[in-house]
C-alpha cells in the first residue's frame, strides 16, 4: 500500500472516530439532562422492585408476568454494583443504547459508506423514540442492542464466514428471545436478507431456494442452536401467552397502528394528539421518504441487499405484530414502544437515503429538511411536556409524593397505597426510603405484574379495615379514584396534593 493511501485512510478513521465520540457525547448528554427530570412509572418501578430480589425469585416472579427474564437479572448485577438512584438504574439502559449506535455506525461504515454511517448514526443519536425509551428501566434498548448486534455478526459471517461469527449471531438471538418476545421478527428479516443476498431476488422460485439452502444452510442450523437455547423458557413463554391473553390493557389494533409508529418513532408524537389532517400531512412526508429510499435503491444496485435489510427491518415488524395481533392472537398485542428494538434500521435507513441522493441535491435538500423538523418536533416533545406526558396526561411524580412521606414518616407508621392500584405500589416501594413496608389492597387478579406479590400476600395485602385502633397510617390514593376512608381514620396531617396522588396520615380510632 503505497503511502497517501495510507494516509487518507489513517485520516478517514480518525474523523470517524472523531465523529463517534462526538455523537455518543451528544445522545448521552440529551438522555443524561433528562433521565432524572421525571420519576419512575410503574413498569420501571416494577423493573427495580423485582430486580432487588435473589436470581431465582426474578426468575420465577417474571415466569408469572409476560416478559422473559434476562433484562432483570442484568439489571440485578448491574444495581449490586453502581446502586439504586435513578440516574444509576437507567444508566444501564442509556449504556445499552450507546453501544447500538456504535453498532449501527460500524453495519453502515463496512456495507454502505462512511458518510452514510455518520449521517445514520447522527439521526439514530437525536432520533426521538429512541431519546424517548433510552432511558427508561426497561428491556428496550437491550432488545435494540441485541437485535442490531446479530445483524453485524450476520453481516460479518457472509462475508468472513468464520465460526466465531456464527456462533456470535446464534448467542445475539437467543439473549434476544430471552429480552422480549417482540424481537422475533427479526428471525424473518434475516431469512429474507439471506435470500436475497444469495440469489438477487425476493422473487421465491425451487432452484433459487435450493441454492440458497445449499449455500446458507448455517443459518438454519445457527437458528435451530438459538432456538435450542431458548426452548427451556418456551413452556413459560405459552404459559404467559394463554394467562394474560383476555382482558388485556392494550387498545384495539388498526390498520393505521404502523402510520402511527412511525409518526411516533420521528416526532415521539402519539397519533391520539393529531387530527386527520395532521396524520395525513405525516403519511404525505413519509411517502415521499419512501420514494427517495426506492429512487435510491434503483440507482446504487451495489447496496440494494443492505437497503432492503434496513427497510425490512425498520417496517416488516410493524406488519408482522399487526397481522400476528388482528389475525392470531385473541387480544390485542401491538405496542408502539415494543418497536424501539428495530428504530435503528429506521433511523439508518434516512442517512443512508440522504447520502445517495447526493447527486440530486435538490431532493436531498428537501429530505433533509423534512426529516429535521420532524426530529425538532421529537426532541421538543422529549423535553417540553416530559417524557412521560407526550399523551397530555399529567407527569409521574411519586418521587416527590414519596419525598414528603419519607420527610415526615415517624417510626412505627403505616404506608398504605389505596385501590389496589399496583402502579403506585410499585412506584411507591422504589422511592419508600423509611424501611417500612408499603401495602397495597388486593388488586383481584394473580397473573402479570401482580406475580411480583405472589407468596408475599400476607406480608404486603391489605385492606383498610385491616388496621387496628391506635396504628398511624399513610394514605397513597390516585387523585382519579379515592377510596372510602372509614370514618373512625381521623386525619392526623394536612393533604398534600400531587398530579396523579394525595398523600395523608391518619390515626386508626376505635370503631365505636
Amino acid at each position: 500500500m503505497n503511502k497517501p493511501k495510507l494516509t487518507r485512510l489513517t485520516s478517514s478513521k480518525s474523523r470517524d472516530m472523531c465523529w463517534v465520540v462526538a455523537v455518543l457525547a451528544v445522545s448521552a448528554g440529551l438522555q443524561l439532562s433528562n433521565a432524572t427530570r421525571f420519576s419512575f412509572w410503574h413498569d420501571e418501578s416494577f423493573s427495580v422492585v423485582l430486580a432487588t430480589r435473589d436470581v431465582f425469585d426474578i426468575i420465577a416472579t417474571t415466569a408469572g408476568d409476560v416478559h422473559p427474564p434476562l433484562y432483570y437479572l442484568l439489571l440485578h448485577g448491574w444495581m449490586s454494583v453502581v446502586g439504586q438512584s435513578d440516574l444509576a438504574i437507567r444508566g444501564l439502559s442509556i449504556l445499552f443504547l450507546l453501544l447500538s449506535l456504535l453498532v449501527l455506525f460500524l453495519i453502515l461504515r463496512r456495507w454502505i459508506h462512511p458518510v452514510a454511517a455518520r449521517w445514520g448514526m447522527a439521526i439514530a443519536a437525536v432520533g426521538p423514540f429512541l431519546l424517548r425509551y433510552g432511558i427508561e428501566a426497561r428491556m428496550y434498548t437491550l432488545g435494540a442492542l441485541l437485535v442490531i448486534g446479530s445483524t453485524w455478526f450476520l453481516l460479518k459471517y457472509l462475508a468472513e464466514r468464520r465460526r466465531k461469527q456464527a456462533a456470535g449471531y446464534g448467542l445475539c438471538l437467543a439473549a434476544a428471545l430471552y429480552t422480549h418476545y417482540f424481537v422475533f421478527p427479526v428471525i424473518l428479516v434475516h431469512g429474507l436478507f439471506i435470500y436475497r443476498w444469495q440469489t438477487g431476488s425476493f422473487v421465491p422460485a425451487w432452484e433459487r431456494i435450493r441454492a440458497c439452502l445449499k449455500y446458507q444452510r448455517w443459518w438454519l442450523v445457527v437458528l435451530g442452536g438459538a432456538l435450542l437455547l431458548f426452548s427451556p423458557w418456551v413452556p413459560i413463554a405459552v404459559h404467559q401467552t394463554v394467562t394474560v391473553s383476555g382482558g388485556f390493557w392494550i387498545s384495539e389494533e388498526s390498520i393505521l397502528d404502523p402510520l402511527h409508529t412511525l409518526i411516533f418513532f420521528q416526532s415521539n408524537i402519539g397519533a391520539s394528539l393529531l387530527t386527520w389532517w395532521q396524520q395525513v400531512l405525516f403519511g404525505v412526508t413519509f411517502l415521499f421518504m419512501g420514494g427517495m429510499v426506492y429512487a435510491a435503491h434503483r440507482a446504487n444496485p451495489q447496496h440494494r441487499p443492505y437497503i432492503w435489510l434496513l427497510l425490512g427491518g425498520a417496517i416488516m415488524p410493524l406488519l408482522v405484530i399487526l397481522v400476528a395481533s388482528t389475525a392470531f392472537s385473541s387480544s390485542a398485542i401491538y405496542v408502539d414502544r415494543y418497536f424501539v428494538f428495530f428504530g435503528l434500521f429506521w433511523y439508518g435507513l434516512l442517512g443512508v437515503t440522504l447520502w445517495l441522493m447526493g447527486n440530486r441535491p435538490i431532493y436531498r435538500v428537501a429530505l433533509a429538511g423534512i426529516i429535521a423538523v420532524q426530529l425538532a418536533i421529537g426532541i421538543y416533545m422529549f423535553y417540553h411536556p416530559g417524557n412521560y406526558a407526550w399523551d397530555r396526561s399529567p407527569a409521574h411524580d411519586m418521587k416527590a409524593t414519596m419525598g414528603v412521606l419519607n420527610g415526615r414518616h415517624q417510626p412505627g407508621e403505616k404506608i398504605h397505597v389505596a385501590s389496589g392500584r399496583l402502579y403506585m405500589f410499585f412506584d411507591a416501594t422504589h422511592y419508600n426510603q423509611t424501611g417500612a413496608t408499603v401495602r397495597v389492597a388486593d388488586p383481584g387478579y394473580d397473573h402479570g405484574n401482580a406475580s411480583i406479590i405472589s407468596g408475599r400476600e400476607d406480608r404486603l395485602l391489605r385492606q383498610l379495615s385491616d388496621y387496628q385502633a391506635g396504628e398511624t397510617v399513610w394514605l397513597i390514593a390516585p387523585r382519579e379514584d379515592q377510596p372510602d376512608v372509614p370514618d373512625y381514620w381521623q386525619p392526623a396531617s394536612r393533604e398534600f396534593t400531587f398530579n396523579k396522588a394525595i398523600l395523608q396520615k391518619f390515626r386508626v380510632r376505635g370503631r365505636g
